[in-house]
Order: structure tokens, then sequence, then C-alpha cells
């Protein structure tokens, strides 16, 4: 008999109250605090039926909450319909916070468990805190819910591979040997790290086993005379074992418990990101220094100049392949015979005929219409929406290369525009080339420019709920930190050689979304008395939607920005298209 949510929430609610344990507190992550999780690490979705990538789930011995933002609204209703699951709506001025939430309905003296190896040291200690506060005590303990999860997938062991450092212009011997180096930096005698984009970026490795993220579960720990990958052995092969040999021990996935306990000496921990039960762990011979962002985080947003060169070519070759798309998707008058689904399926055919694919970066989003609203929407074969009438579609896909990652978001238009979406994507349009043209001294923190994007939707009364930018890894995760650009204050400098998005919004409930994303590099400008300026380099080489922009409504500077992009779209792509796109790009790309 197939388990059910119902079930699984029973379950853990009579754990509960067998182990006098008031609530259990999911963070929703795993030991690595991963954004797109494994299959077996899917705790949240798993008593909650959420899909999301972002929520909190607080399970009473009577009841179960989740909190979802924004971007998740309508997904969580409609996902954990038919459960006892009560949705809070974070963001909203009148919806507590969990920790609040659980402060005023909690008596004192009430105790919240929560895994000790999925809570961060620091997420654990400011919960702790807040706790404490209306006398309410955080355990850390082991897992209550993965061992009564009947059905939970078995871990993924496929084969780790290796990338040449022909990519990336750095061996995993120079990556090490910069970790020795800031280790006597910074005066101490181990590195632990815990983000598996962070381990794969310092060895030059790559993992097969999950969809969209080439990432692999294991934890680092790297010493002055040592590193040791801590992993499990039957995803290493016999060669790549041979090869890592030189610089690298490779031992079970669950000795790095043992291996942090025997430790002595200053162990450097990023304690937003490493597990609380690791660093409570430590004896009295070792100590910690905190540092956030991590260092290898820090670095590896910093393309190399080998790495920013790849990524040139890695957008010219997905160019091609949406260009391809586009012009497939023009060319089809009838579009009430295609669904979301046939063009989620369609870019993935183009982007597969290209040289390098190795995957998508990411599940693509195919809203049209109302399902545009929904920032992470996406559909399935069996329920995709029909491309019928008139209305917007919101495409955003990406592609994994060895020489990069991509994600691009345009707005596709099925029939005739109307006023309203022609305004609405020429005020996202303004946001994107403000953002585009900016030029901004060293030292500028992403929350400072973001105003720019969204000035000309504020001067219109518009607005969007997401960030502006988010960083991109390099044949790695699509979403990477440490930096963004948001509203949120995350005092993390912008420097030259981060790769990020530019990608303002706008989304009306019940008519349409309308997302323009395109990648860019930060790059050095002119020095002045004043400042080192930075600016950035737009990679992504794909036309804008023309038939949606009010031209008479942008700037000359905006036309002028337009016209040179859509010359270079041109230009880049023209000579490695057929004759019947290449006529297509022309038209497209045409001057305004």
């Amino acid at each position: 008999m197939k388990d059910t949510i119902n079930n699984r929430i029973t379950r853990v609610q009579k754990e509960l109250t067998k182990q006098g344990v008031d609530a259990w507190f999911i963070t929703g992550t795993d030991p690595h605090q991963t954004e797109y999780l494994p299959p077996h690490w899917m705790e949240r979705q798993g008593i909650t039926g959420f899909s999301g990538s972002a929520g909190t789930v607080v399970v009473l011995q009577d009841a179960i909450h989740l909190w979802v933002d924004s971007r998740y609204y309508v997904q969580a209703a409609h996902e954990v319909a038919g459960t006892p699951v009560e949705i809070h709506k974070f963001g909203l001025p009148e919806v507590l916070s969990y920790s609040d939430w659980l402060k005023n309905h909690m008596p004192k003296g009430s105790v919240v468990g929560v895994d000790s190896m999925t809570i961060s040291f620091k997420g654990f200690l400011d919960l702790q805190k807040e706790l404490s506060g209306a006398g309410i005590t955080l355990q850390g303990m082991e897992n209550l819910f993965l061992p009564l999860w009947e059905d939970r997938p078995e871990p993924h062991t496929n084969p780790i591979v290796s990338l040449d450092s022909k990519y990336t212009g750095e061996s995993r011997e120079d990556r090490l040997q910069w970790v020795s180096e800031e280790l006597t930096k910074q005066r101490a005698e181990g590195l632990l790290v815990t983000d598996q984009a962070n381990i794969g970026y310092i060895l030059n490795l790559r993992g097969t086993a999950l969809p969209y993220n080439p990432v692999f579960e294991a934890f680092l720990l790297i010493e002055k005379k040592k590193a040791t990958l801590f992993v499990e052995p039957s995803s290493v092969s016999e060669s790549l074992a041979a090869e890592c040999s030189k610089t690298l021990e490779i031992t079970e996935y669950n000795a790095i418990t043992r291996a942090v306990t025997n430790f002595e000496g200053t162990l450097i921990i990023d304690p937003t990101k490493a597990p609380y039960a690791l660093v409570a762990s430590l004896t009295s011979k070792a100590s910690t220094k905190e540092i956030t962002p991590h260092p290898i985080t820090k670095r590896k947003a910093v393309k190399t100049n080998t790495e920013q060169e790849q990524l040139r070519k890695a957008h010219q070759v997905d160019g091609v392949a949406m260009a391809n798309f586009l012009h497939w998707f023009d060319s089809i008058e009838d579009k009430s015979t295609l669904t979301e689904w046939d063009a989620m399926e369609k870019v993935k055919e183009f982007r597969s005929a290209q040289k390098g694919f190795i995957d998508e970066s990411f599940a693509t989003i195919a809203g049209y219409q109302a399902n545009g609203v929904q920032n992470h929407y996406h559909a399935s074969q069996d329920q995709a929406a029909q491309l019928s009438g008139q209305g917007l579609m919101v495409f955003d896909s990406g592609g994994q290369y060895p020489y990069g990652t991509t994600d691009i978001t345009r707005t596709l238009l099925v029939g005739e525009p109307t006023k309203e979406q022609i305004t609405d994507y020429t005020a996202v349009l303004k946001g994107h080339i403000a953002l585009a043209t900016a030029q901004f001294p060293v030292g500028t923190y992403g929350h400072q420019i973001d105003i720019l994007a969204r000035k000309p939707l504020w001067d219109v009364g518009l607005n969007y709920g997401h960030g502006t930018g988010h960083g991109v890894g390099f044949f790695m995760n699509v979403h990477e930190g440490p930096m963004s650009i948001s509203p949120r204050g995350i005092n993390v400098p912008l420097e030259a050689g981060q790769y990020l998005s530019n990608e303002p919004g706008l989304y009306r409930e019940g008519k349409h979304g309308i997302r323009l994303e395109n990648l860019v590099l930060i790059e050095k400008r002119e020095t002045t008395a004043f400042a080192q300026w930075l600016g950035f380099e737009t990679l992504t080489i794909t036309p804008f939607e023309r038939k949606l922009i009010d031209i008479e409504a942008l700037t000359q500077d905006e036309k002028d920005w337009l016209n040179d992009y859509h010359a270079g779209v041109y230009a880049e792509l023209a000579p490695l298209l057929e004759k019947p796109v290449q006529e297509w790009l022309a038209e497209a790309t045409a001057e305004v």
C-alpha cells in the first residue's frame, strides 16, 4: 500500500508524543545546506507534499504548519490541498515568522526538536536564543521523520567525474595550494568544507547523480599536510581515485564526525553552512574560526580569466539553441496546438543538439498566462496549459556545459499584445537596461544598485517580489552566492569577475507574468580620481520580443542599448544558423 502524506504526518506526531517532544522543526535542507535537494533529503516535501526550493515546517503533536515566501504562495496551496498542512504566507505584514509563531503559540517549558545535522551551527544558535527567551528549549537530535518515511528514496551513488583544468584555468593542486596559503594566512590548522559546490570547485570534480546540479554528497576536511574527502566510495572509480591519490585521501561519508571529533587546532568554518552536529562534536583540543561567507565561496564567485572565456563560448552555443527554439516557436501559426510542456521539451531538444551539452541547469519554467505569476512554476506533461487564445508565457531555461552554466528568461507572445502587456513589458525592459548599463565603484553592494532595475517600474506604480540578480556557478549550481542584487542587505561587495543574472520582472495575479533575464560578468572600467569603476558585460545572446516594446516610451540611450545589443546578437549568431533561422533572426533584431 502506497504511503501517503497524511499517514506520514500521523506517524511523526505519534513519535513526538512518544519522545516527549512538543514540536519538530524541519529546516527543509540537508547536511550541506543545499537549495535543490537529492530526493532522499526532501524531508519537507516528504511530509507536506510541497515541492518548492524554500520553506520551513513545524510539526506539532496535533497540527502541522508550513511557511513559504511569495514565490510559492500559489504553488504551496495547490500542492498541500487535501492534507492538514496549514500555510503561512511569510512576507505578508500580518504573518508571523516561524520563530515568532513558536514563541507566541508554544507554552513555556515546551521542547522543539530539530535534526542537528540539517541545521547550521548559526541557525541552531540563533533559533535557540530566540526560543529560550520565551522559555522554550531547542533540542538538537537525530532526525525523527526520516526513519518513519517508509518509501524514502535511496541515495544516489552515480560516478563522480573530473573536470579538465583547461575549462577552469586552475588544477586541483593549484586550488588546494591556495587553501594551504589561506590556512597560513588565517593561522589555522584546518578548513571544513560542507557546501557541495565548494567541494566540487576546489577539487575540479563534478557529480552525475542529480539532474541540473552537477554536485555530489560529500564533506571535505583540508589540513596543512593533507586533504580528506568523505564520500560514498562506490561513487569514486579506480581511475579517479588514482588520479586524486597524490593530493587527496578518500574515505567513507559518515566518517566525517569522527574526523572532526579527533581534530586538534583551529578549524575554519562557515557557521551558516556547517552542521550544528559537527561543530558541537569538536573537543576542547580544537577551536573554531568563523568566516562568513566561506573563503572558498568568495573565491569561487570570481571566475578565472579562463572561466570567463569559456562562459562566452557557453553563451554562444546557448544562443544558437535559443535562436532555433524561438524561430520554431514563432513559425507555428496556431499555437493552440502547443502546451507549456511541448515548449519545454523543444528547448531541451535544441540545447541537446549543441556540442558539449550535458543537462539543463534547472527545470524549465514555462508559465502561460496566469501560470507565469508563479516564479518557480513547473508544468508537468499531464498538467500543462494549452497556448490558446492570447497571452504571455514566462520562459526561463538554461543549460549545463563543461564550459559553463547558462540561465535565460524571455517572455514569449501568443497572439497580438494588449496595451497593458506592452506597458508592463516595456517597464521591465527599461529596468533591465538600467541595470545592464550601470557603472558603480569598487566596494558597492548589490542592494545598493537593485533600485536601478526597479525605478522604471516604481515610476508607474509597479514592482516585483523577488531579487534582481543571483550569482551563477561555472558548470555548477545555477544559484550561487555570496553576492546578489536584491533589496536584502547582503553586505558582500560586487567584484570584477563575478557572474550574475539581471532579471527584473512583473506579475499580475490571474493575468500574466513578465521576466527578462540575461547573465552578466562584472568587469573593470576606468579609474578616476574618485574611484575604480565597475560595470556589466552582458553574456546572454538572445533577442527580446520587439512586438511587446513601446518604442516611444524608450529614451534615446535605451534605444541605442537595445539596437547595439540586437546587432551583437545577430553578428554573433547568424554565421552559426541555417538560412531560415538567419532570416528570422534578422527580423527579430532589426533596429528600432
